[in-house]
């Protein structure tokens, strides 16, 4: 299974969501619009990272199908331990958070995608 290390080098925006969170799933044609503003570069450089905390992985796999969202797929359900949101302390959704290169994360609560200066913070993060 792969994980966060596997993207070391790579500036991460990661999406914590779950398929029956409303607002979570109102962002996602934000996050299709930023990454189309973006260079082939950028997006070399810049990864989008889904963590889903649901439960039941038939729904998840329906919504990420149904969405058609790019990006990198991860389940986490928040019934079990150690899972993502227990990682990163997540108290509710939709919670992003951006990781530098290096692989630190450099803002826990970062915004979200329609809001529109977000695009400078992750290419300000490229080195």
């Amino acid at each position: 299974s792969a994980s966060l290390n596997d993207f070391v080098g790579k500036v991460l925006y990661v999406d914590l969501w779950a398929s029956w969170c409303g607002p979570c799933r109102s962002q996602f044609p934000y996050a299709q619009q930023l990454k189309s503003k973006l260079s082939k570069r950028q997006l070399k450089k810049i990864k989008f990272i889904y963590i889903s905390i649901d439960n039941d992985y038939d729904k998840w796999k329906a919504s990420v199908d149904q969405l058609s969202i790019g990006g990198f797929h991860f389940i986490s359900p928040a019934n079990k331990e150690n899972s993502a949101g227990q990682y990163f302390s997540v108290s509710s959704i939709p919670r992003y958070i951006i990781i530098n290169q290096e692989g630190i994360v450099v803002q826990e609560n970062a915004k979200r995608p329609s809001d529109d200066s977000l695009l400078d913070d992750l290419i300000r993060l490229i080195k």
